[in-house]
């Protein structure tokens, strides 16, 4: 059973809490029974499918770390900000390349006053080629 209490906390404080105190079974009472995770990091993308898979993952990636010493949270209202993704295709020097994108942006007056962007960073042929035979 999570020591991560759920009706008190926002989904956000739930999560960074488990990652704090290195919970498994925390992390995965904070998703669906059928939640995914499509993962970019730098130069690779992943994904994950059902609640267990997940917190078997995150479980896994928190075992070899000695402790947590800070996780940061930072809300945003959703009346102010909007989140988009965004998959970019291009071809430089000649060679296929995509990257994608979280964009977290603030509206004021029907245009962004703040922007804040995650990128997988750009993929080369080779691993564009490696990822879609990953994905079937």
């Amino acid at each position: 059973m999570s020591t991560i209490a759920q009706s008190t906390q926002s989904t956000a404080e739930r999560y960074s809490e488990a990652l704090k105190h290195r919970d498994a079974a925390a992390l995965r009472d904070v998703y669906h029974d059928d939640a995914t995770v499509d993962c970019n990091v730098p130069q690779w993308r992943f994904e994950l499918e059902g609640a267990d898979a997940i917190s078997t993952h995150l479980g896994d990636e928190l075992a070899g770390v000695d402790a947590v010493t800070d996780v940061q949270v930072r809300s945003f209202d959703p009346s102010d900000w909007q989140a988009f993704e965004v998959e970019v295709s291009l071809t430089r020097d000649g060679q296929q390349r995509m990257y994608r994108e979280l964009e977290l942006v603030r509206i004021v007056d029907g245009r962004i006053a703040e922007h804040i962007a995650y990128c997988t960073g750009e993929w080369d042929a080779d691993t564009i080629r490696k990822h879609r035979a990953q994905s079937g």
